[in-house]
């Protein structure tokens, strides 16, 4: 019984979405203009109508061409665009005052520039390092053969 009443349901869905999809509507404002256009200009290709009428995309229908890879042989090759040519033009050297240079002062303590680790993160990095390479070389003499 359960099989019946599940075939059932589904035949009977499917004739009533046929009947909802077949049934006459009323047309759109851009089925209009599609009609109108084809009227105008017979022969125009879908694709044209849909570059001429952007906002009624989803109302033409355009047909997709499925092709083989290997049929393919209209792809042109890759060009690489052209630079132009600059000329270099000899630069005129542009006379430069001479500031001098104030004297160093001798007796100025040097400021010290502020590194960003702190002091003891090196040390930890080293210490981590030296680890590393202990257990690697302690890794490799086990793997020997002997």
């Amino acid at each position: 019984m359960l099989r019946g009443l599940t075939v059932s349901t589904i035949v009977h869905a499917s004739v009533l979405a046929m009947a909802v999809l077949s049934w006459p509507h009323q047309k759109s404002d851009c089925d209009k203009m599609i009609e109108r256009l084809k009227k105008e200009e017979p022969g125009l290709a879908p694709v044209d109508i849909l570059m001429r009428i952007p906002q009624c995309a989803s109302a033409i229908d355009v047909p997709i061409d499925f092709v083989e890879i290997g049929l393919v042989t209209d792809i042109a090759p890759v060009q690489k665009a052209e630079e132009p040519e600059e000329k270099e033009e000899e630069a005129v050297p542009e006379e430069v005052e001479a500031q001098p240079e104030p004297p160093p002062e001798k007796n100025r303590p040097r400021k010290r520039k502020k590194s960003s680790f702190p002091t003891r993160r090196p040390n930890r990095l080293r210490r981590r390092k030296r680890k590393n390479q202990r257990r690697k070389s302690l890794l490799r003499k086990r793997r020997s053969p002997s």
